[in-house]
């Protein structure tokens, strides 16, 4: 008993939680004006939004806002099941399992609704899946595509996945 009143109270205070930040977004994007002269700050918070608002999260929403509030146009760059694996939504779960998007877009769509958000949609390169697919992970370290370091650029990600 005691466990399903922690979680109902759990489930009432991020309700009350997106409450507030569904107050704020609608505050700050009706009442800020943009200086257009000065140039839009990007954000992209690579952080899934599976639980809600995480630290890296909320230190993300805070920083828009901020500078939003000092008078700057902000842009939010967001996954919309744009991979089709996510390091983030792999959880402790396994790896090769879908990644959890409709929920991570639903709290995305919250937390970006007081600034322009850009949505990326998942488009498969076959040639890059033709040089990466069998090859094990001492080799794909050292992949490089279109002249940019892939194997390097995923590599803490690929040792995050691993670490179990």
């Amino acid at each position: 008993m005691k466990l399903l009143i922690n979680k109902v109270k759990r489930g009432i205070q991020k309700l009350q939680l997106f409450s507030q930040v569904s107050r704020l977004n609608k505050e700050i994007a009706t009442e800020v004006i943009p200086d257009q002269s000065e140039k839009p700050v990007v954000f992209f918070n690579a952080s899934a939004r599976l639980e809600g608002l995480n630290l890296n999260g909320a230190f993300n929403l805070i920083s828009s806002w901020g500078i939003q509030l000092s008078g700057r146009d902000v842009y939010h760059f967001a996954c919309r099941s744009g991979m089709s694996q996510c390091v983030l939504g792999v959880g402790l779960g396994d790896p090769t399992d879908p990644p959890p998007c409709q929920g991570c877009m639903q709290y995305t769509r919250l937390f970006t609704a007081a600034a322009k958000t850009a949505w990326f949609d998942y488009s498969e390169d076959s040639k890059l899946r033709k040089l990466i697919q069998g090859k094990p992970v001492a080799e794909l370290i050292n992949i490089e595509y279109k002249g940019r370091p892939l194997g390097e650029l995923v590599l803490t990600s690929t040792r995050w996945i691993l670490r179990r």
